[in-house]
């Protein structure tokens, strides 16, 4: 298993990282640095592919998903700052749990929320500024559990977010995302601590990392190891299969 740093057997990321780039006396604090925005680049492209099967870093201690009291008559409620994306809402109400849909504000461009939503009830929406969730309508109960009680808390809330992030004390603790996929947090490491220098083996680097991030295509990132890694893991996902027409039939005039 591929770690963060190796003194011993120098089969971490660090001691990688070091051989590609040359730097032997780099500092740990550095590299750190440099790997925990790799780790962000790594995020953006995992997170960027619609797959059924969401990615999270096996180096987060929880799960993916937030619990919130609710109270009556707050409409807005802070959540955790590290979820990129929101996947799922639910409130429970009447003894089961309810989906609560996204607030499309195109559909209410003439009307004021506050109008719309003005009685309490059940919250059928929400909207998300990155930040703070706003649900519509206001709830018209208050939970009567917290944060150390999440049987009794009625917001629900399913997220997407980054990979853990390294600490300059981490030894033998893993990456945290599929081990085939190690390698690139070395590769996107050593490009950014070499980013400006004249060394010639920083194009060899650059063509390593398009084998993994793709390419541009057409005015969007298409392609890579870790684009279609995420496009295809989700196996048992349903799949459509498109006919496809016979070229005579499809060459018919049906117009007389």
């Amino acid at each position: 298993m591929t770690t963060f740093t190796d003194t011993v057997n120098l089969q971490g990321l660090f001691e990688d990282t070091k051989q590609m780039t040359g730097q032997t006396n780099m500092s740990i604090a550095l590299f750190t640095r440099k790997a925990n925005f790799a780790l962000n680049d790594y995020s953006s492209i995992a997170m960027s592919v619609d797959g059924g099967v969401r990615f999270d870093s096996t180096n987060h201690a929880d799960d993916p998903l937030e619990y919130a009291a609710i109270v009556a008559g707050q409409r807005k409620y802070l959540l955790e700052t590290t979820m990129l994306q929101i996947d799922r809402v639910e409130v429970y109400y009447e003894d089961k749990w309810h989906v609560v849909d996204p607030l499309v504000m195109k559909d209410y461009k003439h009307m004021s929320l506050e109008t719309v939503f003005s009685e309490n009830g059940r919250p059928t929406h929400y909207d998300w500024d990155g930040n703070t969730m706003s649900l519509y309508p206001a709830p018209d109960a208050t939970d009567t559990g917290d944060l150390t009680d999440t049987a009794n808390l009625s917001l629900k809330v399913f997220n997407t977010r980054a990979a853990k992030q390294f600490t300059v004390t981490d030894t033998d603790v893993s990456i945290g995302i599929p081990s085939v996929h190690n390698e690139y947090i070395s590769l996107k490491a050593a490009q950014k601590i070499m980013f400006g220098t004249n060394d010639p083996s920083v194009s060899n680097i650059d063509r390593e990392l398009i084998k993994w991030e793709g390419q541009m295509v057409s005015g969007r990132m298409s392609g890579g190891k870790i684009r279609q890694y995420f496009t295809i893991r989700d196996e048992n996902r349903p799949r459509r299969i498109k006919p496809k027409l016979n070229g005579v039939f499809s060459n018919l005039n049906f117009s007389k």
